[in-house]
């Protein structure tokens, strides 16, 4: 359990205060007005900070950036007196430096804000779970194997037509199925691929994959449209739009019934030759969706660029949506904005009613969730999909 707590800002009475809220929820606090000190101590993942932003000799920024570097494991609480997007905009950057901040409040401090902060570290399992980090990384050698010996497998979320209830289509998401250490999920092993330049390889098995078992499900009667995600190094193939054409073909599919997922970042390296695969492929008939949108570079301009069906909000947005009135108001911007442009909106991270009720109030079309199921394998989507159909037909 973790009992230290290092409170740090230049008003003693500030940090006075907190240390008597700090005692009260049963942690040691240690008070720094001065910054240089605080910077000069050595700092352990077993204490949380809670950082002043607005400081006169070093703000909280430049902290978070001394930590940084330091590569400090502390957990960050965050607070000033600036208005709530200085303090979002704080915490995005501790995050991209790798900093965990557990939370932002607004000054004057609220006393149950901050013991609801600090409770989320008051149970040593759940303090555990969120640090520990994946240990094992794959080898060249054991990735290489991995696509030989064909031990990528795919497993199926569903993507849920809000309007109906029906099952509207599939997302495939590839795991891999080590002999070993048994299934392996994509966090481990896609960074990995990215590095030794087999991301277009992966990508190409992952696409054969979910096409063959799009055609077994077709021979049973069920007709499931199939997004599948794809790498830049595929978008940047000229030669994509007639492979997937013929495999398709050869699998006597029809074209519209796949949708390649692309992220904005991946259409940021050479937009040219993007551009060129990615409008033949709409003309060939396949779907083309923005994943993560509102997380990447240049949205509105790429959306202006590639012709996209779909947009698919990033979960982040949706997640948080009922308590952050700004990632609401981005998931309202989101649905507006695709349906102007003629395109169906998804919205990912759906996982609780509340988060569906909000969404069909804002017009969304598609939702994709924990709520409605986890991603499962090819035999058992099956068997939800005409379950799925059987509920909406009774009603």
């Amino acid at each position: 359990m973790l009992k230290q707590v290092s409170i740090v800002d230049d008003d003693q009475q500030v940090t006075k205060l907190l240390s008597l809220l700090v005692k009260k929820n049963g942690f040691s606090p240690k008070t720094y007005n001065q910054v240089e000190l605080f910077l000069n101590q050595e700092h352990s993942s077993q204490e949380i900070i809670i950082l002043d932003l607005c400081m006169p000799n070093m703000d909280g920024i430049e902290v978070i950036r001394q930590l940084a570097k330091k590569n400090c494991r502390s957990p960050l609480i965050l607070m000033s007196g600036q208005d709530e997007c200085v303090l979002k905009a704080a915490q995005t950057l501790a995050n991209e430096h790798n900093l965990e901040c557990v939370d932002i409040l607004l000054k004057p401090i609220n006393s149950s804000d901050l013991s609801k902060a600090l409770r989320k570290y008051t149970e040593e399992d759940t303090y555990l779970k969120n640090k520990v980090a994946p240990t094992w990384s794959p080898t060249r050698h054991e990735l290489i194997s991995a696509l030989q010996n064909k031990q990528l497998v795919l497993h199926y979320q569903p993507q849920i037509n809000i309007a109906s209830g029906k099952i509207n289509s599939v997302e495939a998401l590839v795991r891999w199925q080590h002999p070993i250490k048994g299934l392996i999920f994509p966090d481990q092993f896609i960074q990995r691929c990215e590095e030794e330049d087999l991301i277009g390889v992966l990508t190409e098995q992952v696409i054969e994959i979910a096409i063959c078992e799009s055609q077994k499900w077709a021979k049973n009667g069920l007709k499931l449209n199939m997004s599948v995600n794809v790498s830049a190094k595929n978008i940047s193939s000229l030669s994509l739009p007639e492979y997937l054409s013929r495999l398709i073909k050869d699998k006597h599919l029809v074209s519209s019934l796949v949708t390649l997922e692309v992220t904005e970042s991946q259409l940021m390296g050479e937009l040219v030759t993007s551009l060129d695969t990615l409008t033949r492929l709409r003309m060939k008939g396949f779907g083309l969706s923005i994943d993560d949108f509102g997380t990447g570079y240049s949205s509105l301009s790429q959306l202006h660029k590639v012709p996209f069906s779909e947009l698919k909000i990033d979960k982040s947005f949706v997640f948080n949506m009922a308590t952050d009135k700004d990632a609401l108001a981005i998931v309202e911007t989101c649905i507006m904005l695709s349906h102007k442009l003629g395109m169906l909106c998804v919205a990912e991270g759906v996982e609780e009613k509340a988060h569906l009720d909000t969404l069909a109030e804002l017009g969304c079309d598609i939702a994709q969730g924990y709520y409605f199921a986890r991603p499962m394998e090819a035999d058992k989507i099956c068997e939800w999909a005409f379950q799925n159909q059987r509920l909406v037909a009774n009603g």
